[in-house]
């Protein structure tokens, strides 16, 4: 591997982790009430959020598996909505998760953004830790989110 295949690849997950924090700033953004519930639901009950976010892991697997068989065309792009779908909500309550993370590092929480933005470094910088981030770390706070912000818009509905 020479310099510029590392400095390349060294962007992409540096882009990445950029991309996430700005994903998580939007959803504090746009649905502020709801990031906060699944914060609370995230950090009271973590093993109902994540009992609740794992059928849906497991029904996302096999209707990629199911549509991924079908050959191409617009399966493809089935696949890639739902797949992104899981992710976009899961990051909803990941986004809750890192401003608990933020709060509790005793962040500025006179500002919404700040304690998203930097619990969401910390959590990040957790995720880029060699095997554990990437096989338990990532995969149990994805999950858990995604259980998390699914118990917040339905809790949400019913209140209404």
């Amino acid at each position: 591997m020479v310099l510029a295949d590392t400095i390349g690849i060294l962007l992409i997950v540096l882009g990445t982790l950029a991309a996430t924090s700005m994903l998580w700033l939007f959803h504090l953004a746009l649905w502020p009430d709801v990031v906060e519930e699944a914060g609370m639901k995230f950090t009271q009950s973590p093993i109902k959020s994540f009992f609740v976010g794992l059928p849906c892991l497991i029904l996302t697997i096999v209707l990629v598996g199911a549509l991924s068989k079908m050959g191409k065309g617009p399966n493809e792009l089935a696949v890639l909505v739902l797949l992104s779908l899981f992710l976009f909500v899961a990051s909803m309550g990941v986004s809750g998760f890192a401003a608990k993370i933020g709060e509790r590092l005793d962040f500025d929480t006179g500002r919404k953004w700040k304690p998203v933005f930097f619990g969401g470094l910390v959590l990040e910088f957790t995720f880029l830790f060699p095997v554990l981030g990437w096989i338990l770390v990532f995969p149990l706070v994805s999950i858990t989110g995604f259980g998390a912000s699914l118990r917040a818009l339905i809790s949400r509905r019913r209140t209404r």
